[in-house]
């Protein structure tokens, strides 16, 4: 039975208490309340996705990554602007 209860594979008690968990709670807010998340990808350090406030159209995007290892959240490209507002054009994809 694994810590939560559940059964499944053993858990390591030495292990797992010389590995340090990241804070509980979210990894980010999204820029807005309209926000979409149009992809997400992750490894064993990073989480990164990209978010949209101009749903449907996409051109107000923005890449974030979230670095597992030292909690840091990183902003890596955003969408090309214009007097505040996005300039229509493609939108970034995980492939």
């Amino acid at each position: 039975m694994n810590r939560s209860g559940h059964g499944g594979e053993l858990i390591d008690e030495e292990l797992s208490s010389s590995v340090e968990t990241p804070p509980a709670g979210s990894l980010a807010e999204l820029a807005t309340p309209a926000s979409q998340v149009l992809w997400a990808a992750a490894d064993r350090r990073w989480t990164d996705w990209s978010e949209s406030t101009d749903v449907p159209r996409f051109y107000g995007w923005r890449v974030m990554a979230y670095d597992l290892g030292t909690w840091a959240l990183r902003d890596l490209a955003r969408a090309t602007t214009s007097i505040g507002v996005a300039v229509p054009g493609p939108y970034p994809s995980h492939r």
